[in-house]
């Protein structure tokens, strides 16, 4: 060891040696590996949300979401809305009431239905939270307004 030190003796490489893959492309190869995989699992998971909602928007949204996470670009295309919605704020503010009393006076006479409406996920501004609320649909107006 003292020898190499000294620069007395000196390391050859062997004339059948094959060169090795710069570190540089190795270490691009697995970063875009993993990078792949990362999204492959991402896909999955938008897969297995997607099963917990058979047959609705919900599923058909996270269906299209897990294919343009897999190819950029949304391969399934997102559902478009059947009609326009109305959240209880809405109706509250046409009718000139509270959103809470659109809430018991629909509650109260079983207007939460396919006819009036559709079920949703919101985002509940005060709290930030997630929740499932109904919107209601433009033909709910009027039953509403008959029932003040």
């Amino acid at each position: 060891m003292d020898a190499l030190i000294k620069g007395q003796v000196e390391i050859v490489p062997s004339a059948t040696a094959t060169p090795a893959t710069p570190p540089a492309d190795y270490q691009r190869m697995s970063v875009t590996s993993q990078m792949y995989n990362a999204q492959v699992r991402k896909a999955r998971e938008y897969e297995n949300l997607a099963k917990l909602y058979p047959g609705t928007d919900y599923a058909k949204i996270l269906e299209s979401y897990a294919s343009e996470t897999l190819s950029g670009e949304h391969l399934i295309p997102l559902p478009e809305p059947d009609r326009k919605t109305y959240s209880a704020t809405e109706i509250g503010e046409i009718l000139g009431i509270h959103r809470y009393r659109v809430g018991h006076l629909a509650n109260a006479n079983n207007l939460k239905t396919k006819e009036y409406g559709v079920w949703a996920f919101d985002v509940v501004p005060e709290t930030g939270k997630q929740v499932q609320v109904f919107r209601y649909f433009e033909n709910a107006i009027p039953v509403l307004r008959n029932l003040l």
